[in-house]
């Protein structure tokens, strides 16, 4: 099922992330960086996450996501898709260290290494 973009409504906020990895953002220019109760805007976090492009925070994103699509944030479908791609991830990886071993075993050179 195709994922599309959401509209935005008056007081909502976006990034947009294109494909040459330049950010936009939509909705927080009439914001503070910082609301009443201390919270950073979350679309303004994301940001800086991504333009920093520190590893280790990237890493710690990815697996907070994939929890959260496991855990059925996304809803259903994307819940049940990433379980698929998982499987399916699994069987590839499997199948590559199968061949690995046959390989190894029929004394042929492992070019894998």
């Amino acid at each position: 099922m195709p994922r599309e973009m959401l509209k935005l409504r008056k007081g909502d906020s976006a990034i947009k992330i294109k494909a040459d990895g330049q950010v936009e953002l939509a909705g927080v220019q009439d914001k503070s960086l910082v609301d009443d109760k201390g919270n950073i805007s979350p679309v303004i976090l994301f940001a800086a996450a991504w333009a920093k492009k520190d590893e280790n925070l990237l890493n710690h994103l990815v697996d907070n996501f994939r929890n959260c699509v496991r855990e059925g944030y996304f809803g259903k479908d994307a819940q049940e898709d990433f379980t698929k791609m998982e499987k399916e991830a699994k069987k590839i990886e499997e199948t590559k260290k199968d061949v690995g071993k046959l390989t190894i075993e029929e004394g042929v050179e492992d070019e894998t290494k």
